[in-house]
């Protein structure tokens, strides 16, 4: 996902994306460093040493300066790239589908494009300003909170870890679970936006001939589709983000009960205040550790919409000359044609004709045989995928 943020901002930007990743991580490291002197602190002050914690209470305070001194450095890199994401993905779209054949702006398309250019560009936007930093804090934090606890008592460092490999397999398949689903959400807003705008382009007859509440069939069937779609997408959500916060319920659980267990059989004032100390901490560990489900489906969210910006981007142009060309004249050939729709079945094979300029011809064949596609191959809504077709010159492969 980074690297397609960095491909879309481009090699001049690209700097952008990977310079809010550092910050951010600094900026979680620093947060949990500064969570991690809770633990000396209850220590010395439930033993009685004011002075060491006085100490240790100077370190807090200047890491939480240092620390939210980085985060604000670390916003503000968020926002200076999603800034720039913004202009250059409108931009960059913008530009290839102004190269795009006319064949390629179906219905389908056109919506898709919409969807894309409004709200997926925005979900792309939220990823540097809030969910990527979302994300980076529930891993990054948790991480050096267990390192603490590794330093101080590595029995319960150690339980701590073992939680890690669960949220982090929970994380995986949340943002794999859905992806299917999400693809089919879009494509269902995209058709139900087509449909209500089809409708709204309608209402000058529809009204005409007195039936401005009916002929709401298909826009009708569209919304349903999305919202069963939607549906679907929430089922999906939920087993993983459920999953997940059992784990950490399970995880607060083992360790407030394992701290109890070896508090039980301390008799060592500083064993048993180094044992207690560790509760805060434990408890601000698990809390981010139960949100990384829940970041993982935002995340894969605007992971569909990158992918419907991939396919637009990836979309063929059309092949354009150096220089412009004015058409010798008016004549139509086809020579040894074929074109099919996408991976479909060929409609055309190997078709030749000449249509003289000044002439008329007639196309005649049942439903399906391409007659309308040889018209939009002579206007050029399409380029043939193989042989030659010519509007007077030049020819076009």
């Amino acid at each position: 996902m980074i690297r397609r943020l960095a491909r879309y901002l481009g090699p001049e930007h690209a700097v952008l994306i990977y310079r809010y990743l550092r910050w951010a991580i600094c900026s979680s490291l620093i947060q949990g460093l500064t969570l991690a002197f809770t633990i000396p602190i209850l220590r010395t002050l439930l033993t009685g040493d004011t002075k060491a914690a006085a100490g240790w209470l100077v370190g807090f305070c200047i890491t939480a300066v240092i620390s939210w001194g980085i985060e604000y450095s670390a916003t503000r890199k968020g926002f200076d790239a999603a800034g720039e994401l913004l202009t250059t993905l409108r931009y960059r779209i913008g530009d290839h589908v102004a190269t795009l054949p006319l064949g390629w702006f179906t219905p389908s398309n056109t919506s898709t494009l919409g969807l894309t250019l409004s709200r997926g560009v925005m979900d792309i936007l939220a990823l540097p300003v809030r969910q990527l930093t979302a994300l980076i804090k529930s891993i990054v934090i948790p991480l050096v909170l267990i390192a603490a606890l590794v330093v101080v008592d590595y029995r319960i460092g150690l339980i701590a870890l073992a939680a890690v490999p669960a949220v982090a397999a929970l994380y995986w398949w949340a943002s794999r679970l859905g992806r299917r689903a999400d693809a089919a959400v879009n494509r269902a807003t995209a058709d139900a936006s087509d449909r209500m705008v089809e409708f709204a382009q309608a209402q000058p007859v529809l009204r005409t001939l007195g039936h401005a509440g009916s002929a709401t069939d298909r826009f009708d069937q569209a919304l349903h589709e999305q919202a069963r779609t939607e549906r679907r997408q929430l089922w999906l959500v939920l087993p993983p983000v459920i999953l997940n916060g059992m784990v950490a319920r399970i995880t607060l659980l083992t360790l407030l009960s394992t701290v109890i267990a070896f508090a039980a059989g301390v008799t060592d004032l500083l064993a048993l205040a180094t044992l207690l100390a560790t509760l805060p901490v434990i408890n601000r560990l698990v809390t981010p550790l139960g949100e990384v489900a829940s970041h993982a489906t935002v995340i894969r969210t605007a992971t569909a919409h990158m992918d419907a910006v991939d396919s637009i981007l990836h979309a063929r142009p059309l092949p354009e000359p150096a220089e412009p060309r004015r058409p010798v004249d008016a004549t139509v050939e086809f020579d040894n044609v074929s074109f099919a729709y996408g991976t479909g079945t060929p409609v055309l094979d190997d078709v030749t004709f000449t249509v003289p300029q000044g002439t008329t011809t007639a196309i005649v064949g049942p439903s399906g045989s391409g007659k309308s596609t040889l018209i939009r191959l002579a206007a050029r809504f399409f380029d043939p995928q193989d042989g030659e077709s010519a509007s007077g010159e030049p020819r076009f492969r």
